[in-house]
């Protein structure tokens, strides 16, 4: 682990490991530029704005090193730049093992969720610093249903469900914690998964719809259309 000169240092994981296969690109979707910026480059930038975040640290894929550290050089806040799992929760517990000694909280994030804002992200890390645990999300407001082949069998009450986004940022201790209990870390989608067996409660942070994570070409479409609704290059 690497050191930092603060107490309370906040530091973020980008997870950009993954293969990306249902985008059908040729490279990986991290790498794929969303009105002249990559993925990557989108997300670890809006980590580096945050004020809350004192250093970024990416996790990729071994052949995909090089151009990954180019898209970022200049963000001063990113301290390394680590290789992924075959899994995204390898990939995580891997970043993790990279994080300064004197970090206090982690926050683990999509690298495919380039629309990420500094201040969601500073929000959720509010959150877990005051309550040990949080996740970003989405309250959901459709009619939900129960489906068995193909067919509807019940109505599920949207009161209280909400969609788990990222990032999901916790307790430096707490996430340690849960990793050495876990076993089969790949028993889990996401981290909020380690800390719900725990029993630890995690607070809903609701960062709204727009927090998308990319992963079909019509998800491109719609990220450049709130990019540019939003004003931005």
């Amino acid at each position: 682990m690497g050191k930092c000169n603060k107490t309370g240092h906040v530091t973020a994981l980008i997870l950009a490991a993954g293969s990306g296969t249902r985008m059908g690109s040729e490279v990986p979707k991290h790498l794929i530029k969303i009105l002249g910026e990559s993925v990557i480059r989108r997300t670890a930038r809006a980590f580096c704005e945050a004020d809350s975040v004192d250093s970024v640290i990416v996790v990729c894929q071994s052949e995909y090193m090089d151009e990954t550290k180019k898209e970022i050089k200049d963000l001063s806040k990113i301290t390394a730049v680590v290789e992924g799992g075959k899994s995204r929760m390898k990939s995580a517990s891997l970043g993790f093992s990279a994080i300064p000694e004197c970090a206090d909280i982690v926050a683990i994030h999509d690298a495919a969720r380039c629309l990420i804002t500094p201040e969601m992200i500073n929000e959720v890390t509010a959150a877990a610093r005051l309550h040990g645990a949080a996740s970003a999300g989405a309250l959901v407001h459709d009619t939900v249903k129960s489906a068995c082949d193909g067919y509807i069998t019940s109505t599920i009450d949207r009161d209280g469900l909400f969609l788990a986004q990222t990032p999901q940022a916790f307790s430096v201790e707490l996430y340690r914690r849960a990793l050495g209990a876990a076993g089969d870390v790949d028993r889990h989608t996401d981290d909020n998964g380690l800390i719900e067996e725990l029993g630890v409660p995690i607070k809903c942070v609701n960062t709204g719809k727009t927090n998308i994570k990319l992963t079909t070409p019509e998800d491109l479409e719609y990220a450049e259309f709130l990019l540019m609704k939003r004003g931005a290059r």
